[in-house]
């Protein structure tokens, strides 16, 4: 698999865990310190999304593909 595909699977990896109700470490038995998991994850997500972003960036420009005759246009009625 590409790379790109790696770091998108690693961001809905991250999101479905932050978003699911179930945690390795509950707050509900450690209070603040079962943010700890949460929050390495979020970290985890953004960097993801800053690398998909910046490889995004370096990705060459394509121009639009373009006739090379113009009059070859179809007749708009």
């Amino acid at each position: 698999m590409k790379k790109t595909t790696w770091i998108k699977l690693g961001i809905v990896v991250c999101a479905l865990y932050i978003l699911s109700p179930l945690d390795l470490v509950p707050e509900i038995f450690l209070g603040p310190v079962g943010l700890i998991d949460d929050v390495s994850v979020l970290g985890v997500l953004t960097l993801l999304v800053r690398r998909l972003i910046r490889m995004r960036r370096e990705l060459p420009f394509e121009k639009p593909a373009v006739p090379a005759n113009p009059t070859a246009l179809p007749d708009r009625e």
